[in-house]
């Protein structure tokens, strides 16, 4: 007996129904009702994935012959189709002579004068019975995962008026749960239209701004309001993730760009006894799942913290991961100070991982703002800091890792920009901290006063802390101070 190489989604159904009235010894009903011989026929495309144009095609006229072929041929055609986003969905609706005129019925129902025409009702009526959007939006629930550039979909119009076709105000990526959003130059809403309460991970592209101008300012009240907007659409929400890069169109600013996407208003709404439909909530609701968020830019580093910030009511209480990454390439000559940048993020309580990057920036850390840290995220398990510190403003001492270990008893991973070490060494020996879960520590640079072998630095972390292991120490670059410069 054959079958399929791997599972198949759905049970093959009852093809008694398909037949009745026709004789069960023809030669027709003998083939269809035996489903090994449909599995084999429709097996042969396996061999040939990725599979070309032509054998798409066969395997949307194999689909639409009728129920007995249909998920066999659905399931073999969306094994290739994981992260081909819109494209194969709207294939299926070229096959149809009834839904054919979707482009004419939406292009029609913007004119108020055939808004309310029978032929447009009759038009709907026929489209949504048909068997082709049927089948369109049976493929669309199978849809988990996928990775869409907004600039690539043809036919972006007809989404808003699909998500009127369908009855029960779903979306039609029902069971959408991971979306990989390229929204790149182009100003629409169609990411709203995708979205929908099944959605667990979210990521979102956009174009690049610069720090202190009106593209940051933009920027923060666009994330402010697509998050606000999100947590109403996908309440279950676990990660998200917001990613700035590459640059805008001639002749279009950021800010010009940042206030065009995403407008579309966002409203819940619920059917009561009488049928009647009625918003039940507009107003943004805090996540109930939201653990992850991660913002990352190449331009605007300082935006990714108003970014953030300015949307933290919507997950204080949940958020466990921050990731704030800036990719920038040419150095910010200014220097700032590091808990006014970071400030809001301290009333995070909970938070277990933070990873803060912000290459080419001259940061003033001191040993007091490390301790506010740690006691201000007493539940923290993984903190990576990277910047250049600034050293005018004094640098970490050894001593203070002592403190952040006794705060922290659950961190495991520490990486910090730089740390000083004693000027003798006798004051190297650190107070024990036999809780200590800290397994490895990673430092970028190290400024020293005295020629203090390395070892021995190592050796009184591990004595303090004793699950560290000197393997997992990494000291980086030494730097000898003379009359508090570096050379």
């Amino acid at each position: 007996m054959f079958g399929p190489s791997r599972p198949l989604p759905l049970a093959p159904p009852n093809t008694a129904a398909i037949f009745q009235g026709w004789e069960h010894t023809s030669a027709a009903a003998r083939v269809l009702n035996c489903t090994d011989l449909v599995v084999i026929v429709l097996e042969n495309f396996r061999t040939t994935e990725p599979y070309t144009s032509e054998e798409a095609c066969d395997l949307i006229d194999y689909m639409l012959v009728n129920k007995a072929f249909f998920p066999y041929a659905a399931a073999l055609l969306w094994s290739d189709y994981t992260d081909r986003g819109f494209g194969s969905l709207l294939d299926i609706l070229d096959y149809s002579p009834d839904v054919g005129p979707l482009d004419y019925i939406a292009n029609t129902l913007q004119d108020s004068a055939h808004c309310n025409s029978d032929e447009v009702v009759d038009l709907i009526l026929t489209a949504t019975r048909s068997l082709e959007w049927n089948h369109f939006l049976y493929y669309a629930s199978l849809i988990k995962s996928t990775t869409i550039h907004a600039a690539l979909v043809d036919d972006a119009g007809l989404f808003p008026f699909f998500s009127v076709l369908v009855q029960d105000g779903s979306p039609i990526l029902c069971s959408l749960q991971s979306v990989y959003w390229e929204q790149g130059p182009v100003c629409n809403d169609l990411l709203l239209y995708v979205l929908g309460r099944n959605v667990r991970e979210l990521h979102v592209g956009v174009i690049d701004f610069q720090d202190h101008s009106d593209g940051e300012a933009d920027f923060t009240i666009w994330s402010q309001r697509l998050l606000a907007k999100v947590s109403r659409m996908c309440p279950d929400l676990a990660r998200f993730t917001v990613s700035s890069r590459g640059p805008a169109l001639p002749n279009w600013s950021p800010a010009a760009y940042f206030r065009q996407i995403h407008r579309v208003p966002v409203d819940i709404l619920t059917q009561d006894e009488s049928g009647y439909w009625h918003v039940a909530e507009s107003a943004s609701v805090p996540f109930r799942k939201l653990t992850d968020v991660m913002f990352t830019a190449i331009q605007g580093s300082f935006g990714l913290f108003s970014g953030f910030t300015a949307s933290i009511p919507l997950f204080a209480h949940t958020l466990r991961y921050v990731t704030l990454i800036s990719l920038r390439v040419s150095w910010y000559t200014e220097p700032s100070a590091f808990l006014d940048i970071i400030s809001p993020i301290l009333e995070i309580r909970q938070l277990a991982c933070v990873n803060i990057t912000l290459p080419h920036h001259i940061i003033m850390f001191t040993d007091n703002d490390l301790v506010k840290l740690a006691k201000a995220w007493p539940e923290l398990e993984t903190l990576d800091i990277a910047f250049h510190s600034d050293p005018s403003a004094g640098d970490i001492s050894l001593g203070t890792l002592a403190e952040v270990a006794e705060a922290c008893p659950s961190l495991i991973h520490l990486c910090l920009p730089a740390l000083e070490c004693p000027r003798h060494i006798a004051d190297i020996r650190l107070p024990p901290r036999p809780n200590s879960r800290l397994l490895s520590l990673v430092v970028h640079q190290m400024y020293f006063w005295n020629d203090i072998p390395r070892a021995a630095v190592v050796e009184a972390l591990c004595t303090a802390l004793p699950k560290l292991d000197p393997d997992a120490v990494s000291l980086g670059e030494w730097m000898l101070v003379i009359n508090s410069w570096q050379v």
